[in-house]
């Protein structure tokens, strides 16, 4: 069994709730996509999101702490974002403690034979997805990230119900950070108390940037938080965007079907 665990941000900190509704639809889509049925999806939530479909796998878990909204700064939306993962991984391991733990983005989309992949696994410590797929929304093109996926898109680990929770139990919900559960550090960590993660040995995610309601992966807030104005790191970002066009390939049927991916209107 592969359980999803996704965090959804708040409608007060939407710009258009309806466009973080039509990104979540798309995600539970191709979710739903999968070959095997051993999947469920938790959606961590404040506000139930408007969708135009119903999915039976699909399990919404209110929360009552406070909400950030459109004033609240990138640390108090992370951890908004953490104190749902930390309320998911308890719930998931409480009800599927058998079961891989993928901590997914409300807007990424995901390959059709994971969940098919993880059955044929059931004594695995997990996976990191080392390949994925990086698309800009609205885009006919696509980028094959063939290493260092993980790095990028949060949606790229798959872990044992057992394992996260017992990695997580030191922290209170109280205690939870900007920092917490951080995707790009969760391999290496494991790794030091003797519980590798393997590599995912096909693409398991698109990771979807530029649609507006993403908190960081807007190629201007990037370059504003991570770049600044350094004269060579500003020249590196924009010669890359440049070279977008000739590092992509088409989005092809194929593409779309493996992940059932699609353009938001």
């Amino acid at each position: 069994m592969l359980v999803f665990i996704i965090p959804l941000r708040s409608a007060q900190s939407s710009k258009s709730w309806e466009k973080v509704s039509k990104l979540l639809e798309r995600t539970l889509r191709s979710i739903c996509h999968q070959t095997s049925t051993e999947y469920h999806v938790i959606i961590l939530c404040h506000d139930r999101p408007i969708l135009q479909d119903d999915y039976a796998q699909v399990e919404f878990v209110e929360v009552d702490f406070p909400a950030p909204n459109q004033a609240s700064s990138i640390a108090e939306r992370r951890i908004d974002k953490n104190r749902k993962l930390w309320t998911g991984i308890h719930h998931a391991a409480k009800n599927f403690k058998d079961a891989h733990l993928m901590i997914m983005d409300a807007d990424d989309c995901i390959h059709k034979n994971l969940a098919a992949f993880v059955a044929q696994h059931p004594q695995a410590n997990g996976w990191y997805f080392s390949q994925g797929y990086q698309y800009q929304e609205g885009s006919w093109l696509i980028r094959h990230r063939k290493r260092g996926f993980e790095q990028f898109c949060g949606s790229c680990n798959i872990v044992k119900a057992g394992i996260l929770l017992d990695y997580i139990k030191e922290v209170q919900f109280s205690d939870i950070t900007q920092s917490f559960l951080l995707h790009t550090q969760l391999p290496y960590r494991l790794a030091e108390q003797n519980i590798p993660l393997k590599s995912l040995p096909f693409p398991g995610a698109v990771y979807i940037t530029d649609h507006s309601e993403n908190t960081l992966n807007q190629a201007e807030t990037i370059r504003r938080e991570f770049i600044g104005n350094h004269p060579f790191k500003l020249m590196r970002f924009y010669v890359l965007r440049l070279c977008k066009p000739f590092i992509s390939q088409i989005l092809s049927a194929s593409i779309r079907d493996e992940f059932n991916l699609y353009r938001i209107s």
